[in-house]
């Protein structure tokens, strides 16, 4: 079947951006094949360097080839950022959303630092007694995935590491976007359409946003 002079002005701009993307990402096929044989760099979560963040605030970071790495247990090797959490009387949430990225180029693949978070008390030990809600939506029209917790002032919790497991390096991560169901029109009738689902590689490196406050919505 041959394609119409206007249906391929409509193709090659798409075309187009998604080399453009991979040639901007293509360094990451070749980390996620070093990711196997990663050696932690740092020995402990004492020796970790922590960045202090206010509540509210909103940060990006990027993680990154070079950075140093840890060894967290059945998670495995990873990547890290460590943040110490603000002192406050008060709950807030801590959100990790990152956009995805394409790279490998024809075909383009869709990847994801897919955060998790470890949270540490003064003493930096872990504290494993709240609950991560992870979901997928949109910020800026491109599919961002969320991690969120909630920190009350009874965790007692003072520190934040943030990694990635070999799990989702190994097996990705599938999610309906939390943007609502929608409708189509058929005719003269409108029928009901589940939210968009996305499927996305797990990559080692990415840039992430630390939100401290409320959650950040969709746009």
């Amino acid at each position: 079947m041959r394609l119409s002079h206007f249906a391929l002005t409509l193709l090659l701009p798409l075309c187009a951006a998604c080399a453009t993307a991979a040639e901007k990402e293509d360094f990451v096929t070749p980390l996620i094949e070093a990711q196997k044989s990663l050696k932690p760099t740092v020995e402990s979560y004492e020796a970790m360097n922590f960045a202090l963040l206010s509540n509210p605030s909103s940060t990006e970071l990027d993680i990154k080839a070079g950075d140093p790495t840890f060894d967290f247990g059945e998670n495995g090797v990873s990547y890290f950022r460590a943040i110490e959490l603000p002192v406050t009387e008060t709950s807030y949430q801590f959100t990790v959303s990152n956009v995805n990225i394409l790279y490998g180029c024809y075909p383009c693949h869709r990847g994801n630092f897919l955060a998790e978070i470890q949270f540490l008390d003064a003493s930096k030990k872990p504290i494993n007694e709240t609950d991560r809600q992870r979901y997928w939506g949109t910020i800026d029209n491109q599919y961002t995935r969320f991690i969120t917790a909630s920190v009350r002032p009874t965790m007692k919790a003072r520190y934040a590491v943030i990694h990635t497991t070999q799990k989702a390096l190994m097996d990705g991560e599938g999610g309906s976007m939390n943007t609502g169901s929608g409708v189509a029109p058929v005719g003269s009738l409108f029928i009901p359409v589940p939210a968009p689902h996305v499927d996305t590689n797990g990559v080692p490196v990415g840039r992430i946003k630390i939100t401290i406050g409320d959650t950040p919505k969709n746009s």
